[in-house]
């Protein structure tokens, strides 16, 4: 990742990352001035729902791919909470999408703007990756 290098930078004395602080209170204080907290909770909130509605279809997923394996943990009512969860979600999704159309679709936008980067640091250390165990295989 671009400055990963100095945003993983330990303080010695207090064992802190003490760049990845400074840039998330920057972040933090930019945010704030752009908008109130309540606006800023419930993008945030907007954005978190829809990670968990797809936690909650993972499971049904997972259900289907893993059947018969013995689970760490098993939820409680299947399918029924799942189900209700998913449901409550999407509620909560819709609601938002139509009392803040504007908010939930930038923080759509700003989520969906990760996704370069992702893609960046997967192609680098993939490459990064393949370049090692060509060097092992030689050696």
């Amino acid at each position: 990742m671009p400055f990963s290098g100095l945003l993983s930078y330990v303080h010695k004395r207090f064992a802190t990352p003490v760049a990845a602080i400074a840039l998330e209170a920057l972040l933090a204080l930019t945010f704030m001035t752009i908008g109130s907290a309540d606006r800023l909770s419930e993008i945030a909130v907007f954005i978190i729902f829809i990670f968990y509605t797809l936690a909650f279809f993972a499971v049904f997923i997972l259900r289907r791919r893993l059947k018969g394996k013995k689970r760490a943990y098993s939820v409680p009512l299947y399918p029924i909470v799942p189900l209700i969860a998913i449901i409550g979600a999407l509620y909560i999704i819709g609601s938002t999408l139509m009392t803040s159309p504007r908010d939930s679709i930038g923080s759509l936008a700003l989520t969906v703007a990760g996704l370069p980067v992702l893609w960046i640091y997967r192609f680098f250390n993939h490459r990064q990756a393949s370049s090692l165990q060509s060097d092992e295989k030689k050696a």
